[in-house]
């Protein structure tokens, strides 16, 4: 089976215009161009923030907030393959290693040995696995900081896991899918 290499631009911030690439897999599903530049406009200064990108995939999400100042992103992904590519492309990128790190593993269980807390947190889970995606959803609960804000992209025709500690700020719908920004309830 012959890869199909395709590309995508970062919206915004200090890699603005520039591309990281990706392997074509009916299991991808990087972040259409509306999502990225919705994400670059909304998150646009992450100076001195921790970032977590669960289920990196592309990695995409990650580096867009690494273009943004994000202090730190820390890349949760499983599959070998697209750990190289994300690895490869922050290296392209001539991102400094200190401003990231790759936990390897399945979600939640590789976020939870982790024991990191973030100021964000992005989650984009296969749509095929979307008990997965809840799973990890409730599990991340935990591993927040006062202010976390986590960002999920979710199919519109499947309702979003009911969590006890998340409050629905902003849905942004597009297609057949949304993106949900929630803020933590403290206390």
């Amino acid at each position: 089976m012959r890869k199909i290499k395709k590309y995508l631009k970062i919206h915004g911030g200090e890699l603005n215009s520039r591309k990281v690439f990706f392997y074509q897999r009916s299991s991808l599903r990087p972040l259409t161009g509306r999502w990225r530049q919705v994400i670059s406009d909304k998150f646009n200064n992450l100076d001195g923030k921790n970032v977590a990108d669960l289920f990196a995939g592309s990695g995409i999400w990650g580096i867009s907030m690494l273009s943004n100042r994000a202090k730190h992103v820390v890349f949760f992904e499983k599959d070998t393959a697209s750990q190289r590519v994300i690895r490869e492309n922050l290296i392209n990128l001539k991102v400094s290693q200190d401003r990231y790190s790759m936990v390897y593993g399945s979600l939640p269980k590789s976020l939870e040995e982790s024991g990191l807390s973030f100021d964000l947190i992005c989650c984009d889970p296969p749509f095929k696995n979307l008990d997965l995606g809840s799973e990890v959803l409730k599990s991340s609960q935990n591993l927040v900081k006062k202010q976390t804000t986590l960002v999920c992209r979710w199919p519109n025709k499947i309702s979003l896991p009911k969590l006890y500690n998340l409050d629905l700020v902003q849905k942004i719908e597009h297609g057949n899918e949304s993106l949900n920004f929630f803020n933590f309830k403290n206390g």
